[in-house]
């Protein structure tokens, strides 16, 4: 499906993905933590996708490395939520690429995750892997099953070798 013509993906601060963080991923939960302490941290990505003022997409990615063995630059995908009336549109697809462009032109060289397991389908989709074995029960307040995924980016410089 193709995301609405209008879509407008940018940088904002952490602070203007909260709401819908809360709403998406905590099931509107006032008392729910919402926020991380890497939010304000220097290298830091958040993302917004928006349809005119409103905001219909959340992406956040922290420079940290992958808790599997890896010499690649990285970063973390966490707190992705789209809008459930803007799901399956083309709208994750959408911000997912974008910020992986802008993570590239960065020189990050590999994303991964903590996928929830109900999201794996779409992020293998996307090119995400996901590492078999690598299964946990999320801690409290979530209890829902995830599962680590990982995908490779490609950086100016490979491309310079390619060329």
């Amino acid at each position: 499906m193709f995301p609405p013509a209008d879509l407008e993906v940018r940088l904002v601060a952490a602070q203007t993905l909260l709401d819908l963080r809360r709403q998406v991923l905590r099931s509107g939960d006032q008392d729910a933590r919402v926020d991380d302490t890497r939010d304000g941290e220097d290298g830091t990505t958040h993302l917004g996708g928006y349809l005119g003022p409103q905001l219909v997409c959340a992406v956040t990615f922290y420079r940290v490395p992958p808790p599997f063995t890896s010499s690649l630059t990285s970063a973390q995908l966490r707190w992705m939520a789209v809008h459930p009336a803007f799901q399956r549109q083309g709208v994750g697809r959408t911000a997912l690429a974008h910020a992986e462009t802008l993570l590239e032109s960065d020189e990050i060289e590999l994303v991964w995750a903590n996928a929830r397991d109900t999201a794996l389908p779409f992020y293998r989709a996307q090119g995400w892997t996901v590492i078999e074995g690598s299964g946990y029960i999320a801690p409290p307040p979530l209890l829902m099953a995830h599962t680590t995924i990982f995908k490779e980016l490609r950086t100016s410089s490979s491309r310079a070798e390619d060329a």
